[in-house]
């Protein structure tokens, strides 16, 4: 539907920002509905890859900030410095 531009009435552009109109857009059109069983097994199988990627990102921000805000706090580093640091890490 989206590649075929049919979900271009729901969109709303009054700042220059498409915000989607999920409510109206449900409203009109037909959503299948997969069932429950079939999501229950879709969230057994990708519920532990979504959680390990956040906990591994989670932990990462959380390193980065806890080796940056004291330095920045304490005036040993300036802000340009650290983000020299965290792109050399990415």
């Amino acid at each position: 539907m989206y590649s075929e531009g049919g979900t271009w009435e729901y969109q709303n552009q009054s700042t220059g920002i498409s915000n989607f109109q999920t409510t109206h857009f449900l409203e009109a059109e037909k959503v299948v509905f997969p069932g429950e069983k079939l999501m229950e097994h879709f969230a057994s199988l990708s519920g532990p890859m979504i959680e390990a990627r956040y906990r591994n990102e989670s932990m990462t921000l959380a390193a980065t900030r806890d080796l940056l805000l004291p330095r920045l706090m304490s005036g040993e580093i300036r802000l340009s410095e650290a983000e020299d640091l965290v792109e050399g890490v990415q």
